[in-house]
């Protein structure tokens, strides 16, 4: 039988008129607001999982009779009882009955039927419950993902990413640096200072063509992408510069077009000249000549 909030909803407004009390005499009872009540009743939340004895104290009503029948109802009350860890020693969790109890569960009761659903989720079919289990077992199955031979690269893994810790995140990515694989999916979810320092290294290894490969521009500080661009000129000038030119600032672009000028006269400027703005490009000439 499908889990039903709306069904408890109802059973929570008959029994609290069978009682003859209002909303606001449950909700001061149960030291909530009025408003909580009201969306139970209403089917539009679920009373919180420490809560539910309580209610049940309240309206007179037992656990069963509150929650219903079916293995959701059980798995939740068995939950609210304290006994999540009784409950799943004996019984396997279906996968589907853990995806409609799991945003009611604290997470480390999530934890515990994780590990009991039947059959296993796959890395692939956990997208659902990522929210309702704890970061360390996120983190966990992150690590089993990255060494399963099945899994390519970590784009395999985009559902976790959100989830994963930034510091395992880092560390993955820069293991997975000097093999042929995509990174660029990590990058929205590693800070700022992260990604410089990934960066760094894949430029120190692939040069600018591999930074754009694995679209590190987007992400790097205005600081990061800066250093690179003077690295770059100080190794072989601005050749190449164009990968790069679309993400640094005028002025940027400016201090470099005129070191290379200095160095290498007036036509070292071409791959930069797209980049620069018109009335900067017509200043920078005049003052030139």
């Amino acid at each position: 039988m499908a889990f039903s909030i709306e069904q408890i909803g109802r059973r929570i407004s008959g029994r609290r008129k069978e009682k003859n009390m209002t909303q606001m005499e449950l909700a001061d009872r149960m030291d909530i607001s009025f408003q909580a009540v009201s969306n139970w009743e209403r089917g539009n939340s679920m009373p919180d999982i420490s809560k539910l004895p309580e209610l049940a104290e309240v309206l007179d009503l037992s656990l069963d009779s509150l929650l219903g029948n079916g293995e959701p109802a059980q798995l939740l009350k068995h939950a609210a009882e304290g006994k999540t860890e009784a409950f799943v020693r004996e019984n396997q969790v279906p996968q589907q009955v853990f995806k409609e109890v799991a945003p009611m569960l604290p997470p480390k009761d999530a934890d515990m039927v994780f590990e009991h659903t039947a059959p296993p989720f796959d890395l692939t079919d956990i997208a659902e419950i990522l929210p309702f289990i704890s970061g360390s077992l996120v983190d966990d199955l992150f690590r089993k993902g990255v060494e399963n031979k099945n899994v390519q690269d970590l784009d395999d893994l985009e559902e976790l990413l959100p989830f994963v810790s930034p510091a395992l995140l880092e560390e993955m990515v820069e293991q997975r640096l000097y093999c042929s694989e995509e990174v660029s999916s990590c990058f929205p979810f590693l800070s700022e200072d992260q990604v410089d320092r990934v960066s760094a290294k894949i430029y120190d290894t692939y040069g600018l063509e591999g930074m754009e490969d694995r679209d590190c521009f987007p992400f790097m500080s205005e600081r990061a992408l800066a250093e690179t661009a003077q690295r770059k000129f100080e190794k072989n000038g601005l050749n190449d510069m164009d990968i790069l030119a679309p993400f640094l600032s005028q002025n940027q672009l400016h201090e470099l077009a005129k070191k290379a000028v200095a160095k290498d006269g007036i036509k070292a400027i071409i791959p930069l000249a797209p980049f620069l703005g018109k009335s900067l490009l017509e200043e920078w000439v005049k003052e030139l000549f």
